[in-house]
């Protein structure tokens, strides 16, 4: 990802303000500033290139955003900590491949122990994406309780994989 940049320039001045009363061209009086950091050509070229300077450094930095790489890259059927959620409990992600019935019951489906809260979750099913909900007929629906991710499946079977995202109550 390229992060551009443009040169800010001083402009110059072709004209000064000018207000017209009844017919009349009157100049009008430049503002007065007070305060010690101008808003120049020159400070607005430097606040860019340290802020776009501290970005790349950050983004290039796994230390100060070590989830930035983890999310992009670890999909595992192991459980594997990708970052940290917003209460400051450890991010997990683990990848469980398993197979889908048609079910007008909630089925347990993958055991996750000490779960606390499902942050995301998603997957496939025979190039169908999960969850999905599309009429009565045809659907699969995703329930998560204590432990647990449960189904239940109308129209869909087969081999899936399933991502789920997660904190833990031990953490």
């Amino acid at each position: 990802m390229a992060l551009n940049t443009f040169e800010w320039e001083n402009g110059t001045l072709v004209e000064p303000a000018k207000v017209e009363i009844e017919g009349v061209s009157y100049d009008v009086t430049d503002a007065q500033y007070e305060g010690s950091t101008p808003l120049s050509a020159s400070n607005l070229n430097l606040m860019q290139s340290t802020l776009l300077g501290n970005v790349k450094d950050d983004l290039t930095d796994d230390t100060k955003i070590p989830s930035v790489k983890a999310i992009k890259s670890t999909y595992s059927e192991t459980e594997t900590v990708i970052g940290t959620w917003i209460d400051g409990k450890p991010l997990y992600r683990k990848v469980s491949n398993v197979s889908i019935s048609n079910k007008s019951t909630w089925t347990s489906l993958i055991s996750i122990p000490n779960l606390d809260k499902v942050t995301n979750a998603y997957g496939f099913c025979n190039n169908v994406t999960l969850p999905r909900y599309e009429s009565p007929n045809y659907y699969v629906q995703f329930l998560f309780e204590v432990d647990y991710l449960k189904y239940m499946a109308n129209g869909v079977s087969g081999s899936a994989s399933i991502v789920t995202e997660y904190t833990k109550t031990t953490d």
